[in-house]
């Protein structure tokens, strides 16, 4: 960006000190009230320097955050076509997703199908050892209650 008037042109602040010192040198004192006129003037006059001293500082602080802020705006602007890229690339993605997902899951997908023939085929595989558990078992249970008779304690008969 350049700046909004290129004509200025900036004040060194030893300019604008030395100024200032050679109005206050050049006051001749001719009578009390040009004394002091001219006293006012000098500081008047000093005072305008300081301030001019303290806008151009400004405006050099203003110069140098332009041109930060130009390489800044340099140095991400490859950065701002990846994000529109990649902006584009997910919508593109998300469109044919959308468009023919359906086709890919109907082309004989049937999640359902699929896990209902794995739990058949799972129950076929393990159904002779549950029986011969459900029928061991019934052993294990006379066994056990035979056990439990034996070590009852007999009610005393009288």
């Amino acid at each position: 960006m350049a700046p909004a008037n290129s004509n200025v042109t900036p004040i060194r602040a030893e300019d604008a000190l030395r100024d200032a010192t050679l109005a206050l040198e050049s006051a001749q004192p001719r009578k009390r009230s040009d004394t002091d006129l001219s006293e006012v003037d000098a500081k008047i006059g000093a005072a305008e320097a300081r301030t001019d001293t303290k806008f151009a500082e400004l405006l050099g602080e203003l110069r140098l955050m332009n041109q930060r802020l130009d390489h800044v705006e340099k140095s991400t602007s490859g950065m701002r076509s990846t994000v529109i890229g990649t902006g584009i690339g997910v919508l593109a993605v998300a469109i044919a997703v959308m468009a023919y997902g359906a086709q890919w899951f109907d082309l004989g997908m049937d999640a359902q199908q699929v896990s209902d023939r794995a739990v058949s085929a799972a129950i076929e595989k393990v159904q002779p050892q549950i029986d011969a558990i459900k029928t061991g078992n019934g052993e294990v249970n006379m066994k056990l209650d035979q056990l439990l008779q034996a070590t009852r304690p007999r009610p005393a008969t009288p």
